[in-house]
């Protein structure tokens, strides 16, 4: 399989195991071609370490439509070896968009992103979210992160996430695309406080009232007392 091949070509045991704190690996990265932002405290993986890590992803391409998921926004939590907010589900191959792969997996309802106006949205259609256009359309345009600093003790991501819903470029896509004509701006800021906490905030403005889904996927149930979620 595909693992074997990597093994051969990249696999060199004579190179000694380096820790990435040991190469001065940046504890923050925004990987602007992809759109996606990552950060953490510490390289820590053991079972009593507090270290925090978190990804968040704006995609500002299509990508082939085997392989995207309609998860604008979607971000991963995690402290130490807790996964605190997960890219919920598991892989399998693309079977139909009907079945788990294109009824959940990747759909915006497995993700930690918003609904708005129901929950019946596919990543071809679009009642839902991310579904405007297909993925040959040139001028189908998903989200893009338009501010990003990262401070000595924050970092700051601001994501605007309207063409997601309902694009500027409506007009230019295929014809009959419907699109979600209530929506007027989706934003979603991302603050990680450094070693301490992380922050998310929303702004949706709509035209008329619809139905806004806040999505947070996590392992277990949790379980709320007073200002304490465990």
């Amino acid at each position: 399989g595909l693992t074997d091949i990597y093994r051969i070509l990249w696999e060199d045991k004579s190179i000694p195991v380096t820790a990435p704190q040991t190469l001065g690996s940046p504890m923050v990265r925004y990987f602007q071609d992809t759109g996606s932002v990552v950060m953490r405290s510490g390289w820590d993986y053991t079972e009593t370490s507090t270290d925090l890590w978190a990804t968040y992803r704006v995609i500002p391409f299509t990508q082939p439509v085997n392989h995207y998921h309609a998860d604008q926004g979607h971000f991963d939590l995690a402290r130490g070896q807790d996964r605190l907010a997960i890219d919920a589900g598991y892989y399998v191959s693309q079977e139909s968009t009907t079945g788990y792969w294109g009824g959940y997996y990747s759909r915006t309802w497995s993700h930690n992103s918003l609904i708005i106006k129901d929950r019946s949205q596919t990543r071809r259609s679009s009642t839902g979210h991310l579904t405007v256009g297909t993925a040959t359309d040139s001028a189908h345009q998903r989200g893009q992160i338009e501010r990003f600093y990262n401070h000595p003790n924050y970092t700051y991501t601001f994501a605007n996430l309207q063409d997601a819903y309902n694009p500027s470029n409506a007009t230019a896509l295929n014809s009959g695309t419907p699109v979600i004509s209530e929506v007027s701006r989706v934003t979603r800021q991302f603050v990680y406080l450094k070693d301490v906490f992380y922050l998310i905030y929303d702004r949706v403005g709509t035209t008329s009232s619809v139905n806004i889904e806040w999505l947070l996927h996590m392992i277990d149930q949790p379980t709320v007392n007073g200002s304490t979620t465990v």
